[in-house]
């Protein structure tokens, strides 16, 4: 997943195309963009991680009170995969934001 995080970052802040050297100002906007996206990339993640705690936590505690072992694997299961699904759709919005922001600023130059 980082890996994947990475190579969307690399794609989004390098348009095809568009030459490997750029001036400093150029540069310096690109790294200032990617800081923003690492960072809130970064967030994205802790809050994952905290949900994730959430979940480990209940469903803890209904496989201790549950009857069933196996329901509670696959809710757990499930839950997962929905919280995969909400991540991947989050981390799309944000790339298809920064892509519509560019567009719209290469069409006021």
């Amino acid at each position: 997943a980082e890996l994947r995080i990475q190579r969307d970052l690399n794609q989004l802040l390098q348009p095809p195309g568009e030459p490997l050297a750029c001036e400093p100002s150029e540069e310096q906007e690109r790294q200032a963009r990617e800081v923003f996206l690492l960072r809130r990339t970064l967030e994205e993640m802790e809050t994952l991680v905290a949900r994730d705690e959430s979940v480990k936590k209940l469903l803890e505690m209904l496989h201790s009170k549950g009857p069933s072992a196996k329901a509670s694997e696959e809710d757990h299961e499930r839950t997962r995969r929905l919280a995969d699904a909400e991540m991947h759709a989050h981390h799309l919005e944000n790339l298809l934001e920064q892509r519509d922001k560019e567009l719209a600023a290469l069409r006021e130059v």
